[in-house]
């Protein structure tokens, strides 16, 4: 008889401890809220503008304006699109071929350093492909693909990531008669803005 007065004392006790625990002066922690992040304004803040501008002037006078949107998919590496514009003109003897050049491409870069890139690019573009025959000139409008791949030198301003200045040397892997660039070897130059 004295073990079950010990076994009710004891399932009393615990009882007792339990209703004491569930009461008013026991505090339930507050659940941490994680801060909410604009998903909108990271994804603006990892995209830059820009392009760039050339020029070449004499028997063959080019004028380039090449506008470009990029994206920092991490830190090192970017892609995006650009368009591509030039005036082409060509002088040979006393014949005068001049078209507009058009289309667009596609690009990734990735950082080596931070002021040291590779660069590749496929790019499409449209223009009158001049043949110089004894008679003149005579052109086929046509697509001419370009594979440019190569690397540059990136000089950063300003405190918006992405802004800055680029200079860089691309080979043209398809480059034939008919593409629009005098050799494989393509020097471009230009500055790009993070948003």
């Amino acid at each position: 008889m004295k073990s079950i007065r010990y076994i009710c004392l004891i399932v009393l006790a615990a009882i007792q401890l339990s209703a004491i625990a569930q009461g008013d002066d026991y505090v339930k922690p507050e659940k941490t809220k994680k801060p909410k992040t604009n998903q909108k304004s990271e994804f603006w803040d990892r995209i830059y503008v820009g392009g760039g501008l050339g020029a070449q002037f004499g028997n063959v006078t080019v004028i380039d304006i090449s506008p470009l949107v990029g994206y920092r998919v991490t830190d090192r590496f970017s892609a995006g699109l650009g368009l591509n514009y030039q005036y082409y003109s060509i002088r040979i003897n006393n014949d005068k071929f001049s078209t507009s050049i058009y289309g667009g491409r596609t690009f990734a870069r990735f950082n080596v350093l931070d002021f040291l890139f590779l660069h590749s690019e496929f790019e499409m573009l449209n223009w009158d492909c001049p043949r110089y025959e004894p008679t003149g000139f005579v052109t086929d409008r046509l697509w001419v693909p370009g594979l440019l791949i190569g690397g540059g030198l990136f000089q950063p301003f300003g405190g918006g990531g992405g802004s800055g200045l680029f200079l860089m040397g691309l080979y043209n892997i398809l480059y034939t008669d008919c593409t629009p660039y005098n050799n494989p070897l393509v020097l471009r130059m230009g500055v790009t803005f993070g948003l």
